[in-house]
């Protein structure tokens, strides 16, 4: 999807919230993504909004700000084919397993 994005010229604004929370599990994802066109994704306020109004999806409120100028910074592009793909699985699985066992990892996250 990455890829296919980058190809258009497109942009994600979603910042990372939850955008659904199912009903029956209470399992919460993202299947809703906000996109706008490269070079303009500076001008947007994104926010997903803690009312559901009746539904699982939250709604999501975007804003351009008119007065808002357009960003300098360089936007990275990676270069997913020369990337290390046996290192980045090794640091992943790495991490994982510094995080104990799937109960010790679910105890801490109830506890929160």
């Amino acid at each position: 999807m990455v890829e296919w994005l980058l190809r258009r010229g497109l942009m994600v604004l979603n910042e990372g919230d939850t955008t659904i929370t199912e009903r029956g599990t209470g399992r919460e994802s993202t299947p809703d993504i906000t996109l706008c066109s490269e070079g303009w994704e500076w001008r947007w306020e994104w926010e997903v909004l803690s009312e559901k109004m009746g539904s699982d999806h939250s709604p999501i409120v975007v804003v351009l700000e008119e007065g808002r100028k357009m960003g300098t910074r360089k936007w990275v592009r990676w270069d997913w084919e020369k990337a290390d793909w046996e290192k980045y699985r090794e640091d992943v699985a790495s991490e994982v397993e510094s995080w104990g066992t799937e109960r010790e990892v679910l105890v801490r996250w109830k506890g929160r």
